[in-house]
């Protein structure tokens, strides 16, 4: 059953300073958006600083529309805007998508939610005279002349504001009626049904950030910015340069007002101009007002709620759902091989299970027919001995996955957010999404491993997790313990830190001198959750037994939201055994270590490119389409993994199996190679 309606419409406004960007993104983030700026200064290049244009990092996590297209000496109108917006939200809405439209320029907005007035077209004999008398006079002498034939639009526009001085003098003096009149009436209803939301914070608190923002963009070097423009040989009458901020600097480096001055007028005028915005937004009809952003974001989950089909929730329309390992039955009978199949798809290991779990979960089975103790007493307490932990301080789950659902239904809301890497363990995107929690996905650095610093300046103060995977999948790549180290000190010394996910899957694989063990951290850090399982070095994965290491704080809001019985009589008696099973261990972990050399070896006599590997498994380049290489080694009996779902379409991730397992792999590789 499809969705009721095509994707809404909305439009996220207000006063400069007011936080609507961030307000965009999260709405992005949670229900799957993209972004259409309906700001008149942002669609120019190069005047990046004072618009305020949002980052490369942001640009990457959200696709933005409208943006950053326009040269210095380009012209653009509301009307073109109009056009140009209709088309994308179009577009955006065709790929399932919510066009969010975020911005601040009136004209732009009433010209794609209303339409324009039916005024005349310009006349350049008149324009040109008029334009003459603002450089000879002043646009404020102008504007005072425009004061007295037509009050009400003058009142709208700065005095300084010398394009739209010079339209509405050119209008009223061609027809003998004011531009307002002629706003008065629109060509057509309104094109679009749109949901326009406002921001309007308290004033001493908007006026206190717009204070901070303008020496944010003093301190990135905006004053530089508007020098090399000018150093290019772009005029000072450029429409572009007469913006808000940007004429002020223009003054400055040809005027010579002092900076210290001139940051004064831009701070005064961006306060004036935000009071002009709000006095516009207040004039709209069916404004829905918001003092901050949590608010609103409460109230477009009841919207987005009531406008789905009721069994499509809205946060879950573009989530796709985790694809695991093509399992070793479905490929025989999809493509009816007769031969080995090979499943390296899924780092299993390939060892089996550990002798001594198969015979504890055998002496299990007659007790079969009664509930398990549903909290885990023998599993923790061996556990807390294995660790070094206190058992109050372990919550075991139905694997890691079902541990990272409790934990982020347990202590976030729709009003908190969470930040995790580009290319981290995607299941955290699925778990956060279907929960609500809005999230913010940090790009990794070379080669592929987290960018802890990024991801630290990436926490917001209503940040309430971070999640890094240490090694990482689909990676295999890991963070040293200087890095952790740093990382977990910045944030604690934020007021309200937030829960660090350290997911240590892998941990027992990790060999690197540098590697760290998140366990040693407990004492430096508040709230750390150590995610570890028994799916993979144990060889239990069937069984699907994790575990976190917490606070008692955390431990305890888990233990209230995990419901009873979650892991069974016989995977916990088969945890147990594992765990003394050091002999199973060690034969894993030099298989491991010798197969993934060589493996990664071979791989690069191919011309592969392999990314150092602190687990069971090699991320691999590959020269064609990862998912193309994927289906032709399926031919060949052979399982890996495609990983275009984690961003990485030219990569395939391959597990290390026996000896045996992966000659059959690099064979088939071969052949699939050599037949392109």
């Amino acid at each position: 059953m499809g969705r009721a309606d095509t994707p809404p419409v909305l439009v996220v406004g207000g006063p400069t300073g007011a936080g609507k960007s961030g307000l965009a993104l999260r709405i992005c983030d949670t229900w799957g958006g993209e972004i259409i700026s309906a700001d008149s200064v942002q669609v120019y290049r190069r005047l990046d600083i004072g618009s305020a244009k949002p980052s490369r990092s942001d640009r990457e996590r959200t696709p933005h529309h409208l943006l950053d297209f326009l040269p210095l000496d380009g012209d653009y109108d509301a009307g073109q805007f109009a056009a140009d917006a209709r088309l994308r939200i179009s577009a955006i809405r065709a790929r399932g998508a919510i066009p969010v439209v975020v911005g601040g320029t009136g004209l732009y907005l009433r010209a794609l939610l209303h339409g324009l007035a039916d005024a005349p077209p310009r006349d350049d004999d008149l324009r040109g005279a008029l334009q003459s008398r603002v450089a000879a006079e002043g646009a404020p002498r102008l504007h005072a002349e425009l004061a007295g034939v037509d009050p009400t639009y003058a009142s709208r526009i700065h005095p300084n504001d010398g394009v739209r001085v010079v339209r509405a003098l050119e209008v009223y003096q061609l027809t003998g009626r004011p531009l307002s009149a002629w706003h008065a009436v629109q060509v057509a209803p309104p094109p679009l049904a749109a949901t326009l939301l406002c921001l309007d914070p308290p004033r001493d608190e908007l006026y206190g950030r717009i204070d901070a923002r303008v020496r944010q963009m003093m301190d990135a070097g905006w004053v530089d910015e508007v020098r090399a423009i000018l150093a290019d040989g772009f005029g000072r009458d450029l429409k572009s340069l007469g913006t808000l901020g940007y004429r002020h600097l223009v003054a400055h480096l040809c005027d010579g007002i002092a900076l210290d001055e001139t940051v004064r007028l831009i701070a005064r005028d961006h306060r004036r101009f935000a009071k002009r915005q709000l006095t516009w937004f207040r004039g709209q009809p069916d404004v829905r007002w918001f003092t901050n952003a949590d608010a609103a974001m409460a109230t477009i989950a009841e919207m987005m709620e009531t406008q789905m089909n009721p069994l499509e929730p809205a946060r879950l329309r573009n989530l796709r759902a985790y694809e695991p390992g093509k399992p070793i039955e479905e490929l025989r009978r999809e493509r009816a091989l007769v031969g080995p199949i090979h499943k390296l798809a899924s780092n299993e290991n390939p060892l089996g299970p550990s002798p001594k779990a198969i015979a504890a979960a055998r002496q299990a089975l007659p007790e079969a027919h009664l509930y398990p103790d549903g909290g885990a007493f023998a599993l923790r307490t061996r556990l807390a001995a294995h660790l070094g932990v206190p058992a109050q301080d372990i919550v075991v789950g139905n694997g890691s996955d079902e541990l990272m659902d409790i934990l982020i239904r347990a202590v976030a809301t729709p009003s908190h957010h969470a930040v995790i890497s580009r290319h981290g363990f995607l299941p955290f995107a699925l778990s956060l999404t279907s929960a609500g929690v809005p999230f913010s996905r940090v790009p990794m650095r070379a080669p592929l491993t987290h960018d802890l610093p990024a991801m630290a300046a990436a926490v917001k103060p209503h940040t309430r997790l971070v999640f890094v995977v240490n090694p990482n999948n689909p990676t295999g790549t890991h963070i040293g313990r200087d890095a952790l180290e740093a990382f977990l000190r910045t944030l604690a010394d934020r007021p309200d830190p937030p829960v660090v996910v350290l997911d240590e899957a892998y941990f027992e694989f990790a060999d690197a001198p540098d590697y760290p063990n998140s366990l040693d951290y407990r004492e430096v850090y508040p709230r750390l959750c150590t995610f570890r399982t028994f799916s993979k070095i144990y060889g239990l994965a069937a069984f699907r037994v994790g575990y976190v290491v917490t606070t008692p704080e955390i431990a305890g809001l888990m233990h209230r939201v995990r419901k009873p019985f979650n892991v069974g009589r016989v995977a916990q008696a088969a945890a147990c055994a594992a765990l003394d099973d050091t002999d199973f261990l060690a034969r894993t972990l030099t298989l491991n270590a010798a197969e993934r050399t060589r493996v990664a070896a071979e791989m690069a006599e191919m011309g592969l490119e392999t990314l150092p590997s602190q687990t069971n498994f090699l991320l691999v380049r590959t020269p064609r389409p990862g998912r193309e290489i994927y289906d032709a080694l399926l031919n060949h009996g052979v399982i890996v993994r495609p990983v275009d779902g984690y961003e990485l379409p030219d990569c395939v991730r391959v597990s290390i199996g026996l000896p045996a397992q992966n000659d059959a792999m690099l064979g088939a590789l071969r052949c699939v190679l050599e037949a392109a």
